[in-house]
C-alpha cells in the first residue's frame, strides 16, 4: 500500500538535505515499483486464459461431471483484475486446480493455522466469533492483522465468513481498516479427484494509495496466496 504523499513536493523552498531524502525516498518506491512489475507478467496471463477460464467456473457451475482436469496450457493461475471506474474499488477473480477434495480444500482454507501459512504478508488470524444465525447460516467472524509492507503500518481487517459446505464460502467487511471488502470462494470437483478452486472478491484500494502499485501487488499477491494454498492442501493430504 505504497502512500504517494510526494505528488506535491517540490524542490523550491527545501534545503539540500531534505530534497535529497524526497528523491532518495521517490527513488525508493520506483524500485519497488519496478520489482513488482517484473512479477506482472508471471502472474497475469494472456486474456484468451481468462476468458477460457471464465467459462470453466461457469461449466462448473452448470455440470460439474464435464470439468477438466486442468487449467489452460501455461498457466498456474488465471487471474483477473477490473478496477471500477471512477472508483477505487477493483473486481478480481483467480482460478487454480488442487489435488484435493472440495472437503480437504475447505478444511484448510477456514482454519486459522493455515492461513499463517497461505494469506501473504498475515501477522495474526483469530477467530472472534463462531455459530449459527437465525437464518440458519453456520459463520465465523474472524480478524487478520497484515503488513503488506515493512515501512507501512499493518492493516486490520474483520470479515464475516458464511458457510456453505463444501460448495461455497461468502464473506464481507464486518471492520478494521478496508473501505469496503466482500467477495467468495467456490469449489468445484473434477471427474479425476481435483478441485477447481475459484475466488472473487471486491476490494476497496482507498483512494489516497497509489493505486498502481497496489494492482501490482494484488496481481503478484493473490497467486501467490492461491499457490500457497493448494500446498497446504497436498501436504495435509500426505498426513
Amino acid at each position: 500500500m505504497l502512500l504517494h504523499n510526494f505528488n506535491g513536493c517540490k524542490p523550491f523552498g527545501l534545503s539540500v538535505r531534505q530534497f535529497a531524502v524526497v528523491l532518495l525516498c521517490q527513488a525508493f518506491l520506483l524500485s519497488v515499483g519496478m520489482a513488482q512489475a517484473q512479477s506482472q507478467s508471471e502472474a497475469l496471463p494472456a486474456d484468451q486464459k481468462i476468458r477460457e477460464v471464465a467459462k470453466l467456473t461457469a461449466a462448473a457451475s452448470e455440470n460439474p461431471d464435464e470439468l477438466p482436469s486442468r487449467l489452460p496450457q501455461g498457466s498456474e493461475v488465471v487471474i483477473d483484475l477490473q478496477p471500477e471506474q471512477d472508483s477505487s474499488r477493483v473486481n478480481l477473480s483467480a482460478s487454480l486446480f488442487v489435488a484435493g477434495s472440495p472437503e480437504k480444500t475447505w478444511a484448510v482454507l477456514v482454519d486459522c493455522d493455515h492461513a499463517m501459512n497461505y494469506v501473504p504478508a498475515i501477522r495474526e488470524c483469530e477467530v472472534l466469533q463462531s455459530g449459527i444465525d437465525p437464518h440458519g447460516i453456520t459463520f465465523d467472524i474472524t480478524r487478520h492483522r497484515i503488513k503488506p509492507y515493512f515501512f507501512l503500518p499493518s492493516v486490520e481487517n474483520i470479515f464475516r465468513a458464511n458457510y456453505n459446505h463444501p460448495e461455497s464460502i461468502e464473506f464481507y467487511r464486518q471492520g478494521g481498516d478496508l473501505m469496503f471488502f466482500r467477495g467468495s470462494w467456490r469449489f468445484f470437483k473434477s471427474m479425476d479427484g481435483q478441485t477447481l478452486v475459484h475466488y472473487q472478491a471486491q476490494v476497496d484500494l482507498h483512494k489516497r494509495l497509489n493505486q498502481r502499485a497496489e494492482m501490482r501487488r494484488l496481481r503478484r499477491d493473490v497467486p501467490k496466496m492461491l499457490k500457497s494454498l493448494r500446498k497446504q492442501v497436498e501436504n495435509s493430504l500426505q498426513q
